[in-house]
């Protein structure tokens, strides 16, 4: 639970390069009190963002709606700058 994927067909891997430029789009989303809650993680197929729990707000967020909100916008990000490059990868 708590994990967003993009899958990536097998024979369409992404670079590090894209990787790279995925994640560095995908970090300029908005997050509650701008915590960041989020890591990425690239393997052959997808680009995964888990949630950092580290940067939890128990006191202004204590069921991690906001967190799991600013995922979203991460991976929102992500997909609008895969478009913008032309990476190939499913949303």
């Amino acid at each position: 639970m708590g994990r967003i994927m993009a899958r990536v067909p097998r024979s369409n891997n992404i670079s590090p390069a894209d990787f790279e430029f995925l994640v560095s789009k995908a970090v300029k989303a908005p997050s509650g009190h701008n915590t960041q809650p989020w890591r990425f993680r690239q393997n052959e197929s997808a680009v995964e963002i888990h949630p950092d729990f580290n940067r939890r707000l128990p006191v202004v967020d204590p069921h991690d709606r906001e967190l799991f909100v600013s995922l979203g916008c991460a991976a929102e990000m992500r997909k609008l700058s895969r478009r913008a490059k032309e990476v190939t990868i499913c949303p």
